[in-house]
C-alpha cells in the first residue's frame, strides 16, 4: 500500500481556518529533516468544500529568517507545531523554532510569527512577510541541575481571541472586548497565557531582533509528577506526565483549554492523549468535569492515548465552526488533530482526522464521527 493511500501525513496541525470558500491548515513537516528532527518546516495544506481530501500546496518558508541565528542559535533549521489567525485583513501565522530538545527540555525557543493577506498561493496579495519573535525563552528553570531560566518553554502556539462581551479578567490587557491572546508552553512550564497587542503582534512591538518581554505570564495547566508529597516536574522531560499543544475553544459562555499529555513523536508507542477544561475567563482557572484545576494537574480525558484500532497519540487538537452559509444559526464543529497509525505500511507515521464535536447538556465536549481524510493527488 502506498502511504499516501492511508490520509494526510502530518504532524502538530495547525487548526483549520477558512478563507474564500477554501479550508486551509498548516502543519510540521519532515519532508527534508534528519534523523534528529532538524530542518523540519512549516507545510501547508487546502481543501475544497469537504474537509475530505486535501492538496499539499507547498511550504510556507524556504528558510529560517534571520533573527532566529541571534536568538535561538543552536536552532538547526527546525521550525514546528504552526498556529493560523485572521486579524483584520491579515492573516498570522505563528510557528515554534528551538534549540535541538536536550534531556531536560530546557534550551532556547522563540515563538515567531509571519502575516500574509491572503492564504491561497495563486492570490495576487499572497506572500508571507516575517514579523519577528513574538515570546522566547531561555529555559524552564525547572530541572534538577539548572535553577535558572524563564519558567516557560516557547514553543506550541496558540491564538485565542476574547469575544465581544469580555472574558478576560479585568487587569492588565484582561476583560477588553475582542482582545487576543497568546497560549503555548511544553513539558517542564506547562502551560501559558500572554496578552498580545490587537493584530497579534506583541504589546511592546518588538522588531525582529529584539527579544520580546511580556507584560505579564499567565499559569494555565500542569502535569506534575508526584511521589512521597514531592513534585518531581524534571521527569516530565522524559515524557512522564509532560503537557503541551494547548488549544483554546470559546463556546456558551466558557473558554476551552484543550491540552495534550505525555509522549509524543515516537511513532506508534507514543502515548499522547487530549484533555480539556473549562473556564469563565480566558485567564483561567481552568477547571476539568470533576472541578479540578488544570494548574494543579486536573483535565478530563477527551480522547485517550489508544483508539478502537490501535491508532495512538492524538495530538494537537483544534476546533473549526462551520456555518451553513443560509443559516447562521445552523452550525457545526470540528475538532481536528493527528494520529499515528498502528499498523500497515505506515505504522508509526502521523496522519491527520477530525472528529465531529458537540457541547452536551452540562456543558462539556462530546465526540462523534471519525473521519479520515485522504491525500488529494
Amino acid at each position: 500500500m502506498d502511504v499516501r493511500d492511508a490520509g494526510v501525513q502530518l504532524h502538530d496541525p495547525s487548526a483549520i481556518v477558512a478563507e474564500g470558500g477554501r479550508y486551509f491548515l498548516y502543519s510540521t513537516s519532515y519532508a527534508h529533516a534528519d534523523a534528529h528532527g532538524n530542518g523540519a518546516a512549516i507545510k501547508a495544506w487546502m481543501s475544497c468544500g469537504d474537509l475530505e481530501r486535501w492538496l499539499d500546496i507547498g511550504h510556507v518558508l524556504a528558510r529560517i529568517p534571520p533573527w532566529v541565528r541571534q536568538l535561538v542559535p543552536l536552532n538547526q533549521g527546525l521550525m514546528w507545531a504552526p498556529s493560523v489567525a485572521r486579524f483584520g485583513r491579515k492573516w498570522n501565522l505563528y510557528y515554534s523554532v528551538a534549540a535541538p530538545r536536550g534531556p531536560y527540555q530546557d534550551a532556547a525557543a522563540c515563538i515567531g510569527v509571519l502575516t500574509s493577506t491572503a492564504l491561497w498561493p495563486g492570490a495576487a496579495d499572497y506572500g508571507w512577510t516575517d514579523r519577528g519573535p513574538v515570546v522566547c525563552s531561555n529555559g524552564t528553570g525547572t530541572d534538577w541541575l539548572h535553577r535558572r531560566g524563564d519558567g516557560y518553554c516557547a514553543i506550541d502556539p496558540e491564538v485565542v481571541r476574547v469575544p465581544a462581551g469580555g472574558g478576560g479578567d479585568g487587569d492588565d490587557d484582561g476583560g477588553v472586548s475582542g482582545s487576543a491572546w497568546l497560549s503555548f508552553g511544553s513539558h517542564m512550564g506547562g502551560i501559558k497565557l500572554i496578552p498580545l497587542a490587537a493584530d497579534g503582534l506583541p504589546l511592546r512591538g518588538a522588531k525582529p531582533m529584539d527579544r520580546p518581554v511580556p507584560s505579564r505570564v499567565y499559569s494555565l495547566a500542569t502535569h506534575v509528577s508526584r511521589g512521597n508529597g514531592r513534585v518531581y516536574p524534571w521527569l516530565t522531560a522524559f515524557g512522564v506526565n509532560a503537557i503541551e499543544a494547548s488549544y483554546i475553544h470559546h463556546a456558551g459562555g466558557w473558554f476551552y483549554l484543550y491540552a495534550n499529555w505525555d509522549m509524543c513523536c515516537i511513532g506508534a508507542g507514543a502515548t499522547y492523549n487530549i484533555r480539556v477544561g473549562r473556564s469563565r475567563q480566558i485567564t483561567g482557572p481552568y477547571l476539568d468535569a470533576a472541578g479540578k484545576d488544570m494548574e494543579l494537574g486536573g483535565g478530563t480525558l477527551v480522547i485517550g492515548a489508544k483508539d478502537a484500532h490501535g491508532n495512538s497519540a492524538s495530538g494537537h487538537a483544534g476546533v473549526l465552526e462551520l456555518r451553513h452559509a443560509s443559516n447562521r444559526s445552523d452550525r457545526r464543529l470540528v475538532l481536528s488533530s493527528h494520529y499515528y497509525l498502528a499498523h500497515g505500511d505506515g505504522r508509526g507515521l502521523s496522519f491527520l482526522q477530525w472528529h465531529e464535536l458537540e457541547y452536551d447538556a452540562a456543558g462539556w465536549p462530546r465526540l462523534g464521527a471519525r473521519h479520515v481524510p485522504k491525500l488529494r493527488l
